[in-house]
């Protein structure tokens, strides 16, 4: 990413931080989803605004994608505007870092997660109660404007991968818990939390049990295969 973003050149801001990076193919177009954090946003009181959490969208169109656009802020149109209803949750519009889909009827893609919370609500991770849940990001105009699907109800979920289901519409989840702290090891009672949705992205419903093998794993992020 430091090759075609420059925190100093493009954002005014030398230490700025870029993570959570996803890529979406559509068509010709490479596109590029980024989770920004400013430097004054570098203290543990400051994780809970939403500024400092910017997203952030960059876009190729050459056949080697050697040339990219500036970065585009798409933020506001993710939290809702110039007044975002979440005034004080962490990541409120972050994006999982990974490939999103360029689905059937051209809707892009990409997964995120968050604390969809009211104004004043204390985001709640790494417990059995966590408040953190996940959704898509979407956009229907190749990338132009975006704005955020409905969330799963799985608790916890977080840092989820999206995979159409093959011969099918159907789409599937595939969501870390943050209902445990991250650790690189397996646990017998820590699973991947899966939701299906129906309607490319707008709605997920937690999948029935059962309906999946379930997957043990540490909590932490995966991918498909």
């Amino acid at each position: 990413m430091s090759v075609v973003v420059q925190m100093d050149r493009d954002f005014g801001d030398a230490n700025a931080s870029i993570f959570n990076v996803a890529p979406v193919q559509s068509g010709g177009t490479v596109l590029v989803l980024f989770n920004l954090q400013p430097s004054w946003c570098n203290t543990v009181a400051l994780m809970y605004e939403p500024r400092c959490r910017e997203t952030h969208v960059i876009e190729s169109t050459d056949a080697a994608h050697a040339v990219w656009s500036k970065p585009r802020n798409i933020t506001s149109q993710l939290v809702g505007g110039a007044n975002p209803p979440w005034t004080r949750t962490r990541n409120p519009t972050a994006v999982t870092p990974g490939p999103g889909l360029e689905l059937g009827d051209g809707t892009l893609l990409v997964p995120g997660y968050g604390c969809s919370q009211p104004a004043g609500a204390t985001c709640v991770t790494y417990a059995l109660n966590s408040t953190m849940r996940s959704w898509a990001l979407l956009s229907t105009d190749k990338g132009q404007h975006w704005r955020l699907g409905g969330e799963s109800d799985a608790i916890s979920a977080a840092e989820p991968m999206v995979a159409q289901i093959p011969g099918s519409d159907t789409l599937l989840m595939n969501a870390r818990s943050l209902q445990w702290p991250h650790d690189d090891k397996p646990h017998p009672d820590r699973f991947r939390l899966y939701s299906t949705s129906s309607d490319r992205g707008e709605t997920w419903a937690v999948a029935a049990p059962g309906a999946f093998a379930p997957l043990v794993g540490p909590s932490c992020q995966a991918s498909f295969v």
